[in-house]
């Protein structure tokens, strides 16, 4: 699974078979494959041997010989990466690619609910910060004025204490 990098030309290896690097320069000129995908945002079929990301990581981890190279987009618009296959099918059907396409739409799927996921985690873990912080700032002073209560009772017979109480318990 291939992501554009930050810089220019280079593409960030985010998940692969044993063996590649972290990030590859494509040997070719224009946009890489993995770019291209994203911005059509449908599935690339072309030859192994005309795609300069397979040359890359052909001679940077000795992949197995290929016939096509096909990438598929990961996550729509929205895109978390391209899904690249390498296969020894010099002609894949319709049949075949909308299989390909399929299987990307479901791991794009899988991508995003995992997203969505660490999204919820985080936020879980902000709002629990947030709630300690308000717990802790808010919950010395009323306990002090609640004290003060107990101490004004003893002290003093009004009915407005009953509405501070039921002010402090809110």
């Amino acid at each position: 699974i291939g992501r554009p990098h930050e810089r220019e030309g280079y593409v960030d290896v985010v998940a692969s078979s044993d063996g590649l690097p972290e990030a590859i320069e494509p040997d070719g000129d224009g946009p890489s494959a993995t770019s291209r995908a994203i911005d059509e945002g449908e599935v690339l079929i072309r030859d192994a041997a005309e795609d300069a990301e397979y040359r890359a990581l052909n001679a940077a981890g000795e992949l197995p010989a290929a016939e096509k190279a096909v990438s598929i987009p990961l996550g729509g618009a929205e895109s978390v990466g391209v899904l690249h296959l390498y296969t020894v099918d010099d002609s894949p059907t319709r049949a075949g690619t909308a299989a390909v396409s399929d299987i990307g739409d479901a791991v794009s799927v899988r991508f995003g609910l995992r997203e969505t996921s660490d999204q919820l985690e985080h936020e879980r873990e902000r709002l629990e910060a947030l709630r300690s912080l308000v717990s802790h700032d808010l919950g010395n002073p009323l306990n002090l004025a609640a004290g003060r209560l107990d101490l004004a009772r003893t002290e003093v017979e009004s009915e407005h204490l009953g509405h501070v109480e039921t002010g402090l318990q809110r």
